[in-house]
């Protein structure tokens, strides 16, 4: 049965990510229509108000087709013993400027060093997570990142003291195209689970009880290292 499952969900993959395909080929010709347009109407001298919002939406809906067909790929994991805290270094360093603009601090607590895992899909793991996270907070917030070991568990742990997530919506988070935000393509979460399950992971959420979020991504310690 979990077999067959697996095959329906893979083959309604394929399907819609030919669906996408189909949309946006057609929608590049709209959009460079729409752009053409624009430019008679400002040699006219016409007001082309209606027209921008027509490209905006053609953008908006560019955008979302491209992270589903980003989404779609087969995304094989090439697992490696990698540094935990390397990679957060390198997310955070990417993310330095909004968490500026936010006044937003960052507390580590990394015991757990080593994990077997693949390290793009890591990085880009904790690259979604943590932006959620900032975009959630408002000034002043703070996140903790921790890892640690759990018998014969590894556990990565993302909290932060942001909203938290309403009580209706969080066993829908980690749904494709599942969103409350106004320009979300609900895909971000979505591919975090995805890429958990090529590593052999699970990822978790739930809401702290002082506020916020907390994210738990979890794996089976590979050869018994510990460190």
């Amino acid at each position: 049965m979990k077999n067959d499952l697996a095959k329906h969900q893979n083959e309604k993959e394929k399907m819609l990510a030919q669906i996408a395909h189909e949309i946006r080929n057609p929608l590049g010709g709209i959009e460079l229509l729409a752009g053409l347009t624009k430019e008679d109407l400002q040699k006219s001298g016409m007001n082309t108000e209606y027209i921008e919002k027509i490209i905006c939406e053609i953008g908006s809906l560019k955008k979302l087709i491209t992270s589903f067909l980003e989404y779609g790929k087969p995304i094989p994991a090439n697992p490696e013993f990698c540094n935990v805290e390397a990679i957060t270094d390198e997310v955070l360093a990417g993310l330095a400027d909004q968490m500026k603009i936010k006044n937003i601090t960052v507390e580590k607590k990394l015991s757990r060093r080593t994990i077997y895992f693949d390290k793009r899909h890591l990085k880009q793991i904790l690259m979604n997570i943590i932006a959620n996270s900032i975009e959630s907070m408002n000034k002043s917030g703070k996140i903790n990142i921790e890892s640690h070991t759990d018998k014969n568990k590894w556990k990565i742990l993302i909290s932060d003291d942001g909203p938290g997530i309403p009580p209706e919506n969080i066993s829908s988070v980690f749904e494709p195209f599942f969103t409350t935000k106004k320009n979300g393509t609900g895909l971000g979460l979505a591919v975090c689970k995805k890429l958990c399950s090529e590593n052999k992971a699970q990822i978790i959420v739930e809401n702290r009880m002082n506020g916020g979020a907390l994210f738990t991504i979890s794996g089976v310690i590979e050869n018994g290292r510990i460190d």
